[in-house]
């Protein structure tokens, strides 16, 4: 008999272990080094070898921080301060070029605010065009970000692109909702869950408008996500009276479970640009905690290979 290398002239690699659907789902969550201080409803940006933890609510005293802290892989250092104290706040870009908008300075006071990080210092730029909000979710660069839903006076649809400079509002999401995951760039991005009386929506946006698509399998808000609009995971979140550690993995089209994080948790940050290598830190477990969590797929997905 004839071999497939003699007739299509290649061979194509055998493996000792079945691949899976997609790179989500064959990863599983590892212990990683420990906020300086605990926190939750913050926000977060980077990678997991590269990310910063910004803002939050902090216990003692109760109330937003300005703090932030920079991940390298391995531990959490404090660097410079925000301008102001916030929590509930959204993030975009890298530990060199990244920032944050919206949020609220407890106890109630929401905000239409931006700051921008330029790898050493933080500076006032914009406000959004729009209402205050906070418990939205943002991703992007900081010449080119997105901020979508949130919770005003209620919740909101609203979402805004920031071009550098200002900020203009665009097509509304389809579902009003607060506290969700989101992941991707300003024309392509993803939402998913969120509050009020947790949700399993999923939308997508072109550039020009939001589509709705599979929803999530498990409803919930308080939760985040990691990746590309066409790669992702979500994970943790919460519906009363249950605080989850679930990660569903979406490929495109449709979501699946894959690996539980250790902790069940709401209200975290994440380093959002990875659906294989993904960072969750703080949040609440209920109490406020300093634990972080790396995501990292399969290493046998990468393996196929022709030749």
């Amino acid at each position: 008999m004839a071999k497939y290398s003699d007739i299509k002239g290649f061979t194509v690699q055998t493996l000792s272990t079945d691949t899976v659907a997609n790179q989500g789902a064959g990863g599983a969550w590892a212990s990683g080094g420990s906020l300086n201080a605990v926190k939750q409803n913050l926000a977060g940006l980077g990678s997991q070898t590269a990310a910063l933890a910004v803002g939050g609510f902090i216990p003692s005293p109760p109330g937003g921080t300005a703090n932030v802290e920079q991940y390298n892989g391995s531990s959490w250092t404090e660097i410079a301060d925000l301008n102001a104290a916030i929590a509930s706040n959204a993030a975009a870009g890298t530990t060199t070029a990244g920032m944050t908008f919206g949020g609220a300075q407890p106890p109630s006071t929401r905000q239409k605010t931006a700051e921008v990080w330029d790898g050493s210092s933080w500076t006032e730029v914009g406000d959004f065009s729009g209402v205050v909000r906070q418990a939205l979710v943002g991703g992007g660069t900081t010449t080119a970000a997105i901020a979508a839903a949130g919770y005003t006076t209620d919740y909101a649809a609203i979402v805004e692109t920031w071009d550098g400079s200002s900020w203009t509002e665009t097509t509304d999401v389809n579902t009003a909702r607060a506290e969700l995951a989101g992941f991707g760039t300003q024309s392509n991005f993803l939402i998913a869950g969120g509050d009020p009386t947790p949700k399993a929506n999923t939308e997508l946006w072109d550039g020009s408008s939001w589509t709705e698509v599979n929803d999530i399998n498990t409803a919930r808000g308080q939760l985040k996500g990691s990746g590309i609009y066409t790669s992702g995971i979500v994970f943790a979140g919460y519906n009363a009276p249950t605080l989850y550690a679930n990660t569903e993995s979406w490929d495109g089209s449709s979501w699946t479970e894959v690996n539980d994080m250790a902790t069940a948790r709401r209200k975290l940050g994440s380093a959002n640009t990875s659906a294989t290598a993904a960072l969750a830190f703080g949040g609440g477990t209920p109490s406020s905690t300093t634990a972080t969590e790396e995501f990292t797929a399969d290493a046998t997905l990468s393996t196929i290979t022709v030749s």
